[in-house]
């Protein structure tokens, strides 16, 4: 009987690993009832949410939930206030919590008990946390821009569970506060809905991930955040051990060399949702941030396509789940080169043609006078740009094909970066631009029309299939290691965004066989395009085991790599390799790079022996969670009526677009500090002597620890708490609308009573200010005497 129960519960055990297999694979949009169809049955209805998930002794409902099915239900609310109006006869609270924003009304009516609910609520400010219990109307005037706008709450207790002070900026969907208050500020900038809904949607793709790896048998392991520094790739930041002194541990800029020795243990599929960290200095203000997030798994006893397979599936999966979005499978394979050769760049946005042609055998020492910006140049690139059906023809004219926006084409910093380069290297370098106003009648417009005849200009033309209206963009310049074509796949990207080509849809694309080593022109050597741990092609090990280290770098860079990288809109969302898992091989790699043995055994001595300890046949890769969240937030829009379809609406960072910060809680500023807490900070002395550590450089105050690129706030603005400063603020503001207007020519006696009444209110108001608020006060140009504004060498300034 024993037997009997223990081998059917082994069969139910193995029936539901299937079914979890399967489930992860398929992805059915209601999972409910197609496992129900699987054991015969019919999926019962979805539990509702709402009441009984929320409920706590505070709440009965969440801000967002109450319906016209609630009208006549006691009810209890908790949140923060959004408004407040105070309409003599009634006061409308807005209460807002995560879920949504309530309207409750206080009545102004003869019955004392409602007499003082009224007056309590024209008491709250903004951002306070009140508790209110009342009953649910139907509202008279209906708001169907929100969900709870069919319904109002009328309060019969209210509750203050804590004061605000009042917010330095509007927690609204669009506020007045720059990006650096809101870091300042970022506890309440979380309150806002973009930031709020672009958390959520982080959540959302974690938690797919995790149901989609779990059912595939991926395993999920935690690997160390102190480890050994290396040299190769980012700068390292390092954390100096107490107990050994001179000793530094190093913060993983990967789990890279942990998840290859999780495969040698033996457990077959691993990953890890996990932190990492780069110090990348001034690029971080390229959309990168010191520490971030990675998706990174590994997988044994697979090849290339293996991995492609199940990482396709599993992202088509995550797509769909957060956003509803069927990406097209399979997805495109592109081979690096090809990649290259037809866009310019190995993360190429395939929702836009405008493909790279070489044009250099057409040009150079072909114009009637001799050209050396062109004649001299290792290569000439171009692309044909078009204008986009959807782009009205007045607005193409006046923006892109504007002769002075092209003229400007050349000041674009990567272009100005090219052309250093060639300056450095002695060859050729310019950009030009050709109009194609009518290509049968011999008619373009260009800058090189004395250079070049029409017939030529024609020829041209045709190699890019260009239309009359378009504009062709040549680059000439360096292109050894293909410098001038990645410059023009730059501008590619550049002017689909431009043109808006690159503002709706998925386009996702598998670049593989990418160089395993590339030049890299500060080290004057070549680098690992990837990392030290990634094989090479069949076809490249011969050249790999026998070329010369110091030798022509085009050899070392026509090693093929197995190495891939998944890309989604021109973004590299994620990226891998099958690894090296033999010590020899790997030795070998070490001494491409230029390392010694000592060096490398110093450094890697620990995976070399793991690898001759049976290391499986392993490879995987790394999702940025970050970025893969500002790809799944963009807006997409119904091209035909505008509709929002999927994605976050509201622009995050006005000045630059959405980024990956806006899908951290706690990013860091563009200099890598963080205006909250106030760090980077000093050590005190005591930590100093304990670690035996010494500053020899020289200390420079401290200037506010927001202060960075980003125009962020100074040191006298910093010191002021944020209730305080918004209270100066309301105050000067109160004050300036007060002002008299400025008398024309002589003023009346009447006149002159009325500014010096003015004149001592502010002398007053200034009175009750400190040395410091002054300060701030001055810096933010308030209404304070000691500010004098220049309104015409302002207007001259903007000229």
């Amino acid at each position: 009987m024993l037997r009997s129960l223990v081998g059917s519960e082994m069969c139910i055990r193995d029936r539901f690993d299937s079914l979890a297999k399967e489930l992860a694979l398929t992805q059915p949009a209601d999972p409910a009832a197609w496992l129900a169809a699987k054991f015969g049955g019919s999926a019962a209805a979805p539990s509702q949410f709402g009441t009984d998930m929320l409920r706590t002794g505070y709440r009965s409902h969440s801000c967002g939930e109450l319906r016209e099915s609630h009208i006549g239900q006691q009810v209890s609310l908790s949140g923060w206030v959004q408004a407040v109006r105070d309409k003599k006869h009634f006061c409308f609270v807005d209460l807002r919590d995560r879920y949504g924003i309530t309207q409750c009304v206080c009545d102004n009516s003869d019955s004392a008990a409602a007499k003082a609910l009224y007056q309590l609520s024209t008491t709250f400010g903004r951002e306070w946390v009140i508790q209110v219990e009342g009953v649910v109307r139907e509202r008279s005037n209906k708001n169907l821009e929100r969900a709870t706008g069919g319904i109002e709450v009328v309060p019969t207790k209210l509750t203050v569970l804590n004061e605000s002070l009042t917010p330095p900026f509007k927690i609204e969907d669009e506020t007045d506060a720059g990006y650096d208050a809101r870091l300042q500020y970022r506890y309440l900038d979380l309150r806002r809905n973009p930031v709020k809904e672009a958390l959520l949607l982080r959540n959302r793709v974690t938690i797919a991930v995790r149901e989609i790896l779990n059912g595939l048998q991926f395993c999920e392991v935690e690997t160390p955040y102190l480890i050994k520094s290396t040299p190769e790739g980012a700068r390292d930041f390092v954390v100096p051990c107490r107990e050994q002194q001179g000793k530094f541990y190093a913060l993983p800029q990967s789990p890279q060399t942990f998840k290859q020795l999780i495969m040698v243990g033996g457990m077959d599929r691993y990953f890890q949702i996990v932190k990492c960290f780069r110090d990348e200095g001034t690029v971080i203000a390229q959309n990168r941030q010191p520490e971030f997030t990675q998706i990174d798994c590994e997988m044994s006893f697979v090849k290339q396509e293996d991995v492609l397979n199940t990482f396709e599936a599993m992202m088509h999966n995550v797509f769909l789940k957060v956003q509803g979005v069927d990406l097209p499978r399979p997805f495109l394979r592109m081979p690096f080169d090809v990649a290259l050769r037809d866009y310019g760049i190995d993360k190429p946005d395939l929702r836009f043609d405008m493909k790279l042609q070489d044009l250099t055998t057409d040009i150079q020492n072909k114009a009637a006078n001799p050209f050396p910006a062109l004649d001299k140049a290792e290569a000439i690139i171009g692309v044909c740009v078009e204008r986009p059906d959807s782009m009205d023809k007045a607005v193409w004219e006046k923006g892109f094909y504007d002769k002075k926006n092209l003229d400007k084409l050349a000041q674009i910093e990567f272009v100005e970066e090219l052309f250093l380069l060639a300056k450095k290297k002695e060859v050729g370098s310019i950009l030009v631009w050709v109009k194609v106003v009518d290509k049968a009648a011999g008619k373009f417009e260009t800058p090189v029309k004395k250079n070049f005849s029409a017939e030529q200009l024609a020829a041209w033309a045709d190699k890019f299939n260009a239309p009359d209206g378009s504009v062709m963009v040549l680059v000439a310049g360096p292109n050894v290691h293909l410098e001038t074509r990645m410059c023009v796949g730059k501008l590619r990207h550049a002017f689909g965004s431009q043109l808006g080509l690159r503002s709706n849809g998925f386009a996702a694309v598998w670049v593989y066989d990418f160089p395993l080593l590339e030049w890299d022109e500060d080290e004057g050597r070549c680098i690992a395009m990837h990392h030290p741990f990634t094989s090479c092609k069949a076809a490249s090990q011969e050249t790999f085991m026998t070329c010369d280290p110091g030798g022509d770098p085009s050899v070392l860079e026509a090693i093929r790599a197995n190495a891939y990288d998944m890309v989604i809109n021109g973004q590299e969302v994620g990226g891998g390799s099958i690894r090296i898992t033999d010590s020899d091989t790997q030795r070998r790699m070490f001494e491409l790079l230029g390392m010694t043995p000592e060096e490398y055994t110093a450094q890697f001595g620990f995976i070399m022996e793991a690898f001759k300890n049976g290391a499986p046949p392993h490879g995987g890769l790394a999702f940025g969670l970050d970025r893969l969240c500002t790809l799944l937030g963009a807006p997409q829009t119904d091209p035909a009526t505008g509709e929002l379809l999927c994605g976050i609406p509201q622009q995050l960072d006005v000045a630059t677009g959405a980024t990956i910060r806006d899908y951290i809680a706690f990013p860091k500023t563009k200099g890598g500090g963080d205006a909250m807490i106030k760090t980077p900070c000093h050590l005190a002395p005591a930590q100093l002597d304990e670690l035996k550590l010494a500053v020899t450089c020289e200390i420079i105050q401290e200037v506010g620890a927001g202060a960075d690129a980003e125009g962020s706030m100074e040191s006298a603005v910093s010191l002021i708490a944020a209730g305080r400063l918004a209270e100066i603020k309301s105050g000067l503001e109160a004050l300036a609308k007060k002002a008299p207007p400025n008398p024309r020519g002589k003023p009346t006696d009447e006149q002159k009573a009325a500014l010096q009444t003015h004149a001592q209110e502010r002398g007053e108001f200034e009175a009750t200010l400190t040395k410091e608020e002054m300060a701030a006060c001055e810096e933010l140009e308030l209404y304070v005497r000691s500010v004098k504004v220049d309104k015409k060498k302002k207007g001259k300034k903007g000229k």
